[in-house]
């Protein structure tokens, strides 16, 4: 018997208490195996990047004209009745392929922040299911509009407003992706709002948000595809101006162009 082992008994035997000192307990072997088996797997979740290029061109620049547009799938995957929606309140859409046509290249290249005639290019990545908010043009304070809805057209007076889209990305297989965009008008002070979310009404800081739903539409992008929005000037409507051509300073016209950069997974957060 070795010297470890005899004291080891003879504590046993005279100092029961004694035995903590040279085993562990139930409880911390336990601990010990638990440590030792396998972790649970991260949850995944599929998540979009979309490239955002904001064009803006004087009003008649040929450079955002029908040469542009023809170059373009106008219309895209949507059904005639979007389509002919869109084109009556000025809104003007198509896609086109990953290797975009020449004329939709030189506006993306053209990255001059210095002038009023510039493309601004953003990122956004973000979980399926969820929204983007891209910003598209300040309306006039003081402004009066018509927003038409499904229980007739309400005027109003606009502070602090903005043309926004609204963009939810859902995929649909691997490297394509549904994006459904809802035109709003943001108006007023910033004050906690009741919000839509998913399951439940949540309190979030906004402003007054007018949806335009009548004119919501969406398109299936392949990675690398670009959806192209822009202004229907031959429209009666004004929407269309609201959201593409900027009435503060000089005339400039504003063409978008949102790229599906990549549909990817994403580690979802535990909610332990």
């Amino acid at each position: 018997m070795t010297r470890r082992n005899a004291l080891k008994w003879g504590c046993a035997l005279l100092l029961p208490g004694c035995q903590g000192l040279f085993s562990k307990d139930q409880k911390a072997v336990e601990t010990d195996i638990a440590g030792q088996l396998l972790k649970p797997l991260p949850q995944m979740q599929d998540g979009i990047r979309l490239d955002v290029f904001r064009a803006d061109r004087h009003v008649g620049d040929p450079r955002i004209g029908e040469s542009m547009w023809n170059s373009i799938s106008q219309g895209g995957s949507l059904n005639p009745a979007t389509i002919q929606s869109l084109n009556e309140h000025g809104f003007r859409f198509g896609t086109v392929p990953a290797n975009p046509p020449v004329p939709l290249q030189t506006l993306i290249l053209a990255t001059n922040s210095n002038s009023a005639e510039r493309t601004l290019h953003e990122s956004f990545a973000f979980p399926t299911g969820e929204h983007a908010i891209l910003d598209l043009m300040n309306l006039p304070e003081g402004q009066e509009v018509v927003i038409p809805g499904p229980e007739g057209n309400r005027p109003l007076t606009l502070h602090a407003a903005k043309a926004i889209l609204r963009v939810r990305a859902d995929k649909i297989e691997d490297g394509w992706a549904r994006l459904e965009m809802v035109p709003e008008i943001h108006h007023g002070e910033v004050l906690s709002r009741p919000v839509a979310g998913e399951r439940e009404w949540l309190m979030r800081y906004s402003q007054s948000v007018e949806p335009l739903y009548q004119l919501k539409f969406h398109v299936e992008l392949n990675r690398g595809e670009m959806a192209v929005i822009g202004l229907n000037e031959q429209a009666k409507s004004p929407i269309g101006r609201w959201f593409f051509r900027n009435q503060l300073e000089s005339l400039m016209e504003r063409v978008m162009l949102i790229r599906l950069a990549d549909v990817f997974a994403v580690r979802a957060e535990s909610s332990g």
